[in-house]
């Protein structure tokens, strides 16, 4: 299931900051092994991104990564990082090693 960018469910003008969100979005799928909201439905999904919900990262995932997931979306897109900045984020954090 893809989860529409809050600020885009809002029928708020695109930027590259949604995409930004997208790319949490898929560090939480890569690292939990979980679809982000896969429990509601497409529309129920999008209503809660755009209310300010979260997907939860499990404790089990390493405290840094955490960080620079939750740092992707943040509610306001003009606070979510650049892409440079969130590859300079990632560029140095432990790797993540899949069982």
């Amino acid at each position: 299931m893809v989860v529409d960018v809050t600020e885009v469910t809002r029928g708020e003008r695109y930027s590259t900051a949604a995409d930004i969100y997208q790319c949490g979005l898929l560090a939480y799928e890569l690292l939990t092994r979980n679809i982000p909201f896969s429990q509601y439905d497409a529309a129920a999904a999008a209503v809660r991104a755009a209310s300010g919900k979260r997907p939860v990262l499990p404790a089990s995932v390493d405290a840094l990564w955490r960080a620079r997931v939750v740092m992707t979306w943040h509610h306001t897109p003009a606070r979510r990082p650049t892409a440079l900045v969130l590859a300079r984020a990632v560029q140095h954090l432990p790797t993540v090693l899949f069982v």
